[in-house]
């Protein structure tokens, strides 16, 4: 069932033209911003550290080139491990701005009638974003604690339950709903289980995650719809 939705976001958004115009704007600022914090960290930790071992060692010793190239290679190895979170922790603060039109679309499908719009002011969705991306910092934190006792378990089970509330977060804030208000019910969407397992692992590999976002967005959405858990209407409006 979980797979069954993110595959059925999968067809939506990649096999149906219909979807690309409400992906590609979306799609390029979340890699742009991954981005941009990949590059942004490398020159502002990369060179200083290497500069500190350069002036210990001297520009002389061979031991400095290879330090240098040491601490190069180390960031990459360090953001191999924490790329995933902190693609969760970019997505946990503008999934509720970039990602709105696509959910309402698939909500539409899914309905055959017009998805509803957040009355919410700015101010209540900014800190409702602001508020998932301190909860994304935490469970990011606590995965490097909790990878250490289970390994690749807790930090998939952890960042799957950010992907549970995250990936469905633009259809829950629809209906104005904030994650206050999001979390006593995650767990009683149909599926919710397997789609946290599933999308945890897919956010954790590098550049599957990126290439996989707006598929997990359609999934989460058509996954909290058809679970009839959105209120407000939303279950009059769920297909049998």
């Amino acid at each position: 069932m979980a797979m069954g939705f993110i595959a059925e976001g999968f067809r939506m958004v990649f096999m149906d033209r219909r979807y690309w115009r409400y992906i590609l704007v979306p799609w390029m600022w979340s890699t742009l911003i991954f981005l941009a914090v990949v590059v942004i960290g490398y020159f502002a930790l990369v060179p200083w550290i290497q500069g500190a071992l350069e002036a210990r060692l001297g520009t002389e010793s061979g031991l400095s080139g290879i330090a240098k190239t040491l601490v190069s290679l180390t960031y990459v190895v360090v953001w191999f491990f924490l790329a995933g979170f902190v693609f969760l922790l970019i997505t946990s603060i503008t999934s509720s701005f970039l990602w709105d039109e696509l959910s309402q679309r698939v909500e539409e499908q899914i309905t055959g009638q017009p998805g509803r719009k957040s009355t919410l002011p700015t101010g209540r969705i900014v800190s409702d974003s602001v508020s998932r991306g301190l909860f994304a910092i935490f469970i990011a934190i606590l995965s490097l604690f909790c990878g250490w006792v289970i390994p690749f378990i807790a930090p998939v089970i952890l960042a799957g339950w950010l992907g549970v509330l995250d990936y469905t977060s633009p259809a829950f804030l629809r209906y104005d709903r904030t994650v206050g208000q999001q979390w006593p019910v995650a767990t009683k969407m149909k599926g919710w289980f397997g789609f946290q397992v599933a999308s945890g692992l897919l956010s954790l590999l590098p550049f599957v995650n990126v290439f996989m976002l707006p598929a997990l967005v359609a999934g989460g959405t058509s996954m909290a719809v058809r679970s009839g858990v959105l209120g407000s209407g939303g279950e009059s409006r769920v297909e049998s």
